[in-house]
């Protein structure tokens, strides 16, 4: 008897992400809701952390959940303007 498949349905993929401890590039930028290009300024610039997993300088980017909580709670400075 076959085993019936469950939608993808975007809750369904929202409760997946929420539960995961490492995101991808993209998984972490869809949470933000940016662009991976930006993302990766942030992460170059060291404002968000990073694990590189694989080869050291051509691994693979995961980004902890607690790093995306922890910049979701920063202050914005008051000296920056936002457009």
């Amino acid at each position: 008897m076959p085993v019936p498949r469950i939608a993808n349905t975007e809750a369904s993929t929202q409760t997946s992400l929420a539960d995961r401890i490492l995101l991808t590039r993209e998984e972490c930028a869809e949470i933000l809701r940016i662009h991976v290009r930006t993302l990766d300024a942030l992460l170059k610039d060291g404002v968000i952390r990073f694990k590189r997993v694989g080869r050291p300088l051509r691994g693979r980017v995961l980004v902890p959940r607690v790093e995306v909580e922890r910049f979701l709670q920063m202050e914005e400075p008051a000296n920056r303007q936002v457009r």
